[in-house]
């Protein structure tokens, strides 16, 4: 599933990733160059979880919501 935000905490909404529920990770493109600047794990493995994008004043978190289950981000991370 894909989603887009401010990951980098550049004030620009240029981000994009994809979750991929099989695999339970995040991919996170920063430099808009087709290629994986990072991955995080998140949610559990299932057909019922779910990319959501957290704005704040810090940039934007990735949490995943999963079947009624929210696993948020570390909040030291970038994404």
């Amino acid at each position: 599933m894909p989603f887009a935000g401010n990951f980098d905490r550049d004030s620009q909404y240029d981000d994009v990733g994809v979750y991929r529920a099989s695999n339970k990770t995040k991919y996170v493109d920063l430099e808009h160059n087709g290629s994986t600047d990072g991955t995080g794990p998140g949610g559990t493995a299932g057909e019922n979880c779910y990319p959501v994008v957290i704005s704040t004043p810090w940039g934007d978190t990735i949490d995943i919501f999963c079947e009624g289950t929210w696993w948020a981000k570390d909040p030291d991370s970038q994404y």
